[in-house]
C-alpha cells in the first residue's frame, strides 16, 4: 500500500540536519560532564574582585577551607553551557559574605 503523504527531498535534508545537530549537542555535553560534575566546599570568603576580559566580568572569588585551611581561588563566571548567567548577582552575595564573616558552600 503505497503512502499517502509524500515527504520533499528538503523536509528529509532538514530532519536529518536536527538529527545531527541533536547528536552533536549530546555529544558536546558528555564531554561537559565534568565540567559540570563539582566537588563542594565549606569555605570563608577572604576576598573578592572582578576583572574585565572585553565586554565580560571575571568574578574571582578568594577562600579559605573550613575545614582544611587550605585557601582556593573560584572563578564566578555566567556560563552558556550550565545555563548560568547571574554571576553578578552571585558575586553580590559573596561580597556580603565576606563581610559578614559568614561560611558559604561553593
Amino acid at each position: 500500500m503505497a503512502s499517502k503523504f509524500k515527504i520533499s527531498a528538503q523536509v528529509k535534508k532538514v530532519g536529518q540536519l536536527a538529527v545531527f545537530a541533536g547528536l552533536a549537542l549530546g555529544v558536546g555535553m558528555c564531554t561537559n560532564v565534568n565540567h559540570c560534575n563539582r566537588d563542594t566546599y565549606q569555605v570563608r570568603v577572604i576576598g573578592a574582585e572582578t576583572k574585565r576580559d572585553g565586554d565580560n566580568d571575571r568574578y574571582l572569588v578568594f577562600t579559605k577551607d573550613v575545614n582544611t585551611s587550605e585557601e582556593r581561588v573560584f572563578e564566578n563566571i555566567d556560563s552558556i553551557v550550565e545555563f548560568k548567567w547571574n554571576s553578578s548577582n552571585l558575586q553580590a552575595k559573596v561580597m556580603d559574605a565576606q563581610q559578614n564573616n559568614k561560611v558559604c558552600e561553593v
